[in-house]
């Protein structure tokens, strides 16, 4: 290549630099939980003559102090924070003195875990012996795309709760032979959001020995 072309594709090049970096763009969450507060980035070559105006289409801006949907006054603002409702379609856009930008986002529900099954709710079985399996309708929500861990959890008094060691299914297949009264609730993480629930208690009751 000669030098001629070289100084050309140079210059061609630090052109589309320089385009892009003037370029307006809006960066954060794209899957979002109503209710939930959010961090939007604001990027372009700003400079101390910028002017910009945010608005909101599904939410409100949390720096506005109210129930604001567009910034006001045309100040400059390189983040925002934004509270999103439960409408299906819900987008951020920048109009600004540097040139436009829009965030589409998609709104999926808060997790909401799965109940214990009306027939396994209360059982009652003999002293010294295993309970049926616990059957636990699945868990839905959290994420646009959610994965789910599953802890199951024993407890006394229903109120402090352990780990059951390796119960990390969807139901709870108990072996251990059980001698006293004992409750069951499945904890469940969606792995991406890292959100955390608990689905409603299972009681065993455990008869006493007989003499």
């Amino acid at each position: 290549m000669s030098k001629r072309k070289i100084i050309l594709a140079l210059i061609s090049f630090l052109a589309i630099q320089c385009t892009l970096l003037g370029q307006v763009s809006v960066t954060g969450p794209v899957c979002v939980i109503p209710g939930t507060v959010y961090l939007y980035n604001i990027n372009a070559n700003w400079d101390s003559s910028s002017t910009m105006q945010i608005c909101i289409h599904g939410g409100i801006l949390v720096d506005s102090g109210g129930n604001d949907t567009c910034s006001h006054g045309g100040s400059l603002l390189i983040a925002t924070q934004v509270i999103w409702n439960d409408l299906s379609s819900a987008y951020i856009s920048v109009s600004s003195s540097k040139g436009n930008a829009s965030l589409n986002v998609t709104i999926t529900d808060p997790l909401r875990p799965g109940s214990i099954v009306d027939s396994c709710k209360t059982q009652t079985i003999a002293f010294n012996t295993s309970p049926l399996t616990i059957y636990c309708a699945p868990d839905t929500g959290g994420s646009c795309s959610p994965a789910y861990e599953f802890q199951w959890q024993q407890s006394s008094d229903a109120i402090v709760w352990l780990d059951v060691d390796g119960a990390i299914t969807q139901n709870l297949h108990i072996t251990d032979l059980l001698s006293n009264t004992i409750y069951y609730r499945r904890k469940v993480k969606e792995t991406s959001s890292g959100s955390i629930g608990y689905s409603d208690v299972a009681t065993v009751l455990v008869n006493p020995a007989l003499r």
